[in-house]
Parts: structure tokens; C-alpha cells; sequence
């Protein structure tokens, strides 16, 4: 047998991908200063100011009692029998329920409306009432 003879062919390298010690110097020197100029860059156009808005609901219950005192009563809450009653949801100004005679109904109605109009409501009611309206010594009351 005879030895054979193997040629190695000369395989050209560009000079781009060479490695040479100021590539790896360029390298080291970018993977250590990249990261510093992004955290500089991020701290420099950030938001000034950062605020946390934080919002509370507060649900208020307001229960009616029962009137005691008949100076203070109109005569749209006056009724002889339970029928007589009707419960006024929660008008403009406040989120109280009432109870009135269906006599005082219409009149209730259009100074509510004219009353709205002029106070537009700035807040939100809770519009679930759980009780009864009663015609309590004649007048109209809500009874819980």
C-alpha cells in the first residue's frame, strides 16, 4: 500500500471576520458600556413625575324615619289610606327617598323638573329602596 497524499487547500479568510485584539477590544468595550447609555437614556426621558391616582366609593345609605313632628309635613304627604302613597325616587339634590300622596304627585313632579334643571346632579344615587310606604296617621311615610 501506498501512503497517500492529501492536499490541504489554503481556505481564504476575509479581513471582516477576522479576529483581531482591536475586535475583541471594540467588543468588550460596547458590552460594557451599552447597558449604561440605555439606563441613562431611560432615566433621562422618563416621566417627571409618576402619580398614583387612587379612588374610593363611598356608598352612603340613607334610611327615613319616621315623622314625628306634623308641623313639618305638606299637605302632599297627607293620605287616608295606604293606596294614597306613592314612594319619589331621588330627585337632582339628593339621593333621600320620599313618600307623597298621588294628590301631590303632579305638582312634586314639575318642581322636580324645574328644579333639576336649574341644579343638574353632580353625583350618582343608589336607586333601590327596601321598604314600604304606608299611610301612618295620615301621612304618607316610608316604613322600613
Amino acid at each position: 500500500m501506498e501512503p497517500e497524499n492529501i492536499k490541504e487547500e489554503a481556505v481564504e479568510v476575509s479581513r471582516l471576520h477576522t479576529i483581531t485584539p482591536i475586535s475583541k477590544y471594540l467588543a468588550m468595550a460596547l458590552f460594557i458600556i451599552l447597558p449604561f447609555i440605555g439606563g441613562w437614556i431611560g432615566y433621562a426621558y422618563a416621566p417627571l413625575k409618576v402619580v398614583e391616582v387612587e379612588r374610593v366609593v363611598v356608598k352612603e345609605v340613607f334610611v327615613a324615619q319616621p315623622v314625628t313632628d306634623t308641623s313639618s309635613v305638606n299637605e302632599i304627604d297627607q293620605c287616608v289610606e295606604d293606596s294614597d302613597c306613592v314612594l319619589v325616587q331621588p330627585d337632582c339634590e339628593d339621593c333621600e327617598f320620599a313618600a307623597i300622596s298621588t294628590n301631590g304627585l303632579k305638582d312634586f313632579r314639575a318642581e322636580k323638573q324645574n328644579r333639576c334643571e336649574l341644579n343638574p346632579s353632580e353625583i350618582m344615587c343608589d336607586l333601590v329602596f327596601n321598604g314600604e310606604v304606608k299611610c301612618v296617621d295620615n301621612y304618607c311615610q316610608l316604613v322600613q
